[in-house]
């Protein structure tokens, strides 16, 4: 972790770090700094081959100033936290403009900087988009970072509005192999109709019949999820599956789907069953942060980690029909954060360990495809 008063040449040292692993396609960035890149670390990044993937992650970075506050008649100093955090998605886009997956995410409330595009002509053409940026700008963001064409793979953390929502699909829609929403209001689900190709489909609550019938028979995984403490009936999902407009539906995942003994569940299995359909249950809903490769996939869904996560048996009613996955580092090498400001993670198949000895990576060391790097300013 770099310190907030470091010199010039320690502040590109990140840069340096890339540097020495030449092999590197996915770069997990996490970045909490009080300063944007600066112009040496960019020159130092300019002559590194551009990752397939970059994931970044910004955050409120805070700063305590004491401040006088008088109580009667003693004073003492009360601290004010101040956050600012400049997102280098932008400089790093400029320098990188052909990565194919993106993903960004803001925790806590992100800034007019974490979203703020730069004031140029550059066009970047992903094949992926992972949006977790819940910040009012994102929408106007993405509008400048998509082009039409290119993109198979959207996921939004926040609810679009209608007029970006029905513009994106019209644009992108007919393109869209995946596409991961949190809600889409109903005036508006019909725009779905322009996903002519859309294979995959990721959504945080129990679709409507009304979306359900705008989605093409090209459909091969339906994600959804119920509300835990008021769960909603699924019955859209159950005839949605047995009609012949999922035809070419392989698999079904359902999070939050309550009891084994719930009837719902259990006509859910049989209808399955019947269309051979594959169904994944969970007790719960899956984390924010879930760690999916990002990779261009033969087929959805790509496979995912099940980390620590509640596995639902819906063929059982015994007390057994709920377990714990555990998340092991060998069943997927960028499913887990790393665990020191500089991590490297190897490839899958590698024979290495997914856990540093030290915090230093050595020249001929460096991982065959990913790397993970924490960054403070």
């Amino acid at each position: 972790m770099l310190m907030q008063n470091a010199t010039l040449p320690l502040r590109a040292a990140f840069a340096n770090v890339l540097k020495l692993c030449p092999n590197v396609t996915h770069l997990r960035l996490f970045y909490y700094c009080l300063r944007p890149l600066d112009y040496s670390t960019l020159d130092i990044l300019r002559t590194i081959t551009t990752p397939t993937s970059l994931s970044l992650r910004c955050g409120k970075f805070p700063i305590y100033l004491a401040q006088i506050v008088p109580t009667s008649n003693r004073k003492f100093p009360a601290l004010v936290s101040i956050a600012q955090d400049p997102s280098p998605l932008w400089d790093l886009l400029s320098i990188w403009p052909t990565i194919q997956h993106l993903e960004v995410a803001s925790w806590e409330t992100p800034s007019v900087q974490t979203t703020k595009p730069p004031k140029s002509s550059v066009q970047w053409a992903p094949y992926e988009v992972r949006w977790m940026d819940e910040s009012d700008s994102g929408e106007d963001s993405l509008q400048r970072l998509l082009r039409p064409g290119s993109l198979r793979i959207l996921q939004l953390l926040k609810s679009p509005s209608d007029q970006f929502f029905e513009a994106l699909m019209v644009k992108h829609g007919p393109y869209l192999r995946s596409l991961r929403l949190r809600g889409v209001r109903e005036e508006i689900v019909s725009s779905l109709k322009n996903c002519t190709s859309l294979e995959e489909l990721k959504y945080m609550r129990v679709p409507s019949p009304a979306l359900l019938a705008s989605l093409p028979p090209s459909l091969e995984h339906l994600q959804f999820q119920n509300i835990p403490r008021k769960p909603t009936s699924i019955r859209s999902v159950l005839d949605y599956i047995g009609s012949d407009a999922a035809s070419s539906l392989r698999v079904v995942t359902y999070n939050s789907c309550g009891s084994p003994s719930d009837p719902e569940l259990r006509k859910l299995v049989d209808i399955c069953k019947r269309r051979r359909v594959t169904l994944k249950c969970y007790a719960d809903n899956p984390p924010m942060e879930e760690r999916e490769p990002l990779i261009r996939p033969a087929s959805f869904p790509r496979p995912i980690p099940e980390a620590r996560r509640k596995l639902v048996d819906p063929t059982s009613t015994t007390a057994k029909a709920i377990r714990t996955t555990v998340y092991s580092p060998t069943s997927s090498p960028i499913s887990s954060y790393p665990s020191s400001p500089t991590t490297c993670f190897p490839s899958p198949g590698s024979s290495r360990s997914a856990t540093p000895t030290s915090g230093r990576v050595r020249r001929g060391s460096s991982p065959d495809g990913f790397f993970g790097i924490k960054l403070g300013l």
